[in-house]
């Protein structure tokens, strides 16, 4: 995965939080201890979402793949639709 000037992500071990809406994934680091704080919503202003979750990435690839979101709720299946 690249990011929008088009390098490869590398998140870090702790990984970002992720949304897929309308085929177009958004990542970022969670921030809640800082102005402006980024959670899943942020991303899409609360509305649907076809996945979410915590991605791991490093130099671009993808090592981990997980759902969590407290608002979203995913099930595997949900996050599974990256995969396709």
């Amino acid at each position: 995965l690249h990011s929008i000037s088009q390098e490869p992500v590398t998140t870090g071990r702790d990984g970002w939080i992720f949304v897929l809406r309308d085929g177009i994934l958004y990542g970022a680091k969670k921030e809640t201890d800082s102005v402006p704080r980024v959670h899943h919503t942020s991303f899409v202003g609360g509305e649907c979402v076809q996945a979410a979750g915590m991605m791991v990435l490093d130099n671009g690839v993808l090592q981990t793949l997980y759902p969590h979101s407290g608002h979203y709720r995913p099930k595997e299946r949900e996050v599974l639709v990256l995969l396709e």
